[in-house]
């Protein structure tokens, strides 16, 4: 299939807009062989378990956007850790705005950064269970905190330890950028891992509800943060 003018104009004017938002810690890079493919990488805001960490997703407009969402595929991955009720495993997005989940739906009036802001300020939350149905009407639950840890330790390991000693190919041209981002946040997070690691390193919590089963180390990692990000 081929691209309609109309879907050419919009891609051309949603992903030029969408490399202004840097600043706020959100990253568009083009595949220079194909206007309607390219990569975004959303950073984790702050007090979530998901500060610091980039999380990055493949995306891909339709012949006939603006009319239909773009597709996106979540990406960072360790093949062990549900990171949001809204990013599966398997790479699927469940966001109402990709039409993928009840809720407001996409319109011609959304573009690519609405879905990114979306994505940080919806799904990378401070009370990520909340975002599963069973759990969002409810104001505490026993398995909150030990999902939260779960997903701050995955998050120092995956989405930032990982990315800055073994990038992927489509992060280098905002390498430098997601890094300088990362360098500002090490201290903070160096000091929360340990604050972690001294209650929490060595003992196993399990979660059934997404059957993950984790034994901590913050310690661990907290020393390969302030190792690598220098």
């Amino acid at each position: 299939m081929t691209l309609s003018a109309l879907a050419v104009r919009r891609i051309t004017l949603d992903t030029k807009k969408a490399l202004d938002l840097t600043s706020e810690g959100m990253f568009w890079i083009p595949d220079e062989t194909d206007l309607a493919h390219g990569w975004a990488i959303v950073c984790g805001p702050t007090d979530t378990p998901y500060y610091g960490g980039a999380f990055c997703f493949e995306v891909r407009f339709p012949d006939n956007y603006p009319f239909e969402p773009p597709s996106f595929t979540y990406l960072t991955n360790d093949g062990r850790t549900r990171f949001n009720p809204n990013l599966y495993k398997t790479g699927k997005v469940c966001l109402s705005l990709l039409n993928t989940w009840q809720g407001e739906q996409w319109s011609g009036v959304q573009s690519l950064s609405s879905i990114l802001h979306c994505i940080q300020t919806a799904v990378l939350n401070d009370e990520p269970l909340r975002n599963e149905p069973g759990y969002s009407a409810m104001s505490s639950h026993p398995d909150m905190p030990v999902y939260k840890r779960m997903v701050f330790q995955a998050t120092l390991e995956t989405a930032i330890l990982a990315h800055m000693t073994e990038p992927p190919s489509y992060m280098v041209p905002v390498y430098d950028a997601i890094r300088e981002r990362f360098i500002k946040v090490r201290d903070a997070l160096v000091k929360k891992a340990t604050e972690y690691a001294a209650e929490w390193d060595g003992k196993t919590e399990h979660m059934s509800f997404f059957s993950m089963t984790v034994k901590y180390k913050f310690g661990e990692l907290a020393a390969r943060l302030a190792a690598t990000l220098v």
